[in-house]
């Protein structure tokens, strides 16, 4: 990530200095973002959090200047190791970015939270394998009447995909409802979920596809309306032609069973 920080610097005629993993980090998304190189909801967050951490930073220099003998101390060697051990997952989420960065037991405390939940996505994965922190989100949500929309490609894959949901979960008749898509129609190629879209305060957080990362981002309210207004669309539609269990998903699950 430094070497792409310092490539942007050169580019635009800056000399890099030497900066710790987290700072290059920053640097980087904050470069491509004034660069146009993200999508404006991502341009807004960096630009609000770059903010936010230059507030912050003004705001401890004057009001705590450590004690000499602090600033002295050689740093222990326990210290010293666990910044060498740290990951990129933990650069994320020491950052200044960490307001909007979210893991996986945040979605399932979420949904276990909401009455309703929309959810974007080319083929379940987390939700149909139990033990991880998303399928006891949603098996508790299930189970306590929460209602789900799913959106996705219409193919024989999702179909058995679903059945395996169904059959895991085992959701009251109208409870989820699958919005299928046909593939050559279906354009998302990321996971969003929406919890409860239709109330004053919705939520939207999408996954961020980054290798060795399993981080989700939490979107501000202007995203969150826009694709709140793109399922509505997709409902309206799509749904004539959609179903609760079809024919096909209950033939999976019979099979299974």
């Amino acid at each position: 990530m430094g070497k792409e920080r310092d490539k942007l610097l050169w580019q635009r005629g800056d000399k890099p200095d030497p900066r710790s993993d987290a700072e290059a980090y920053r640097e980087y998304m904050r470069l491509r973002a004034e660069a146009g190189n993200l999508p404006p909801h991502m341009q807004k967050l960096i630009a609000q959090a770059h903010r936010d951490t230059a507030a912050d930073h003004a705001q401890e220099t004057q009001t705590a200047m450590p004690a000499q003998a602090d600033r002295e101390k050689p740093e222990s060697p326990a210290q010293s190791n666990e910044e060498k051990n740290v990951t990129p997952h933990d650069v994320l989420y020491r950052s200044s970015y960490k307001g909007w960065l979210v893991d996986q037991k945040f979605l399932q405390l979420t949904e276990e939270a909401s009455t309703e939940v929309w959810t974007i996505i080319p083929l379940l994965t987390f939700s149909v394998q139990p033990g991880t922190e998303v399928f006891e989100g949603a098996h508790k949500a299930i189970q306590r009447g929460c209602k789900y929309k799913l959106f996705m490609p219409d193919t024989p894959e999702v179909h058995q995909n679903l059945a395996e949901y169904v059959r895991l979960h085992r959701p009251l008749p109208g409870q989820v409802e699958f919005i299928l898509i046909p593939e050559e129609e279906y354009l998302f190629h990321t996971v969003v979920a929406l919890y409860n879209p239709l109330s004053k305060d919705p939520m939207a957080i999408e996954y961020l596809p980054a290798e060795h990362l399993a981080t989700w981002v939490r979107m501000d309210e202007d995203y969150t309306s826009r694709i709140v207004k793109t399922a509505q669309r997709l409902i309206k539609k799509y749904r004539n032609d959609s179903y609760v269990l079809t024919e096909s998903i209950l033939r999976h699950i019979t099979d299974k069973d």
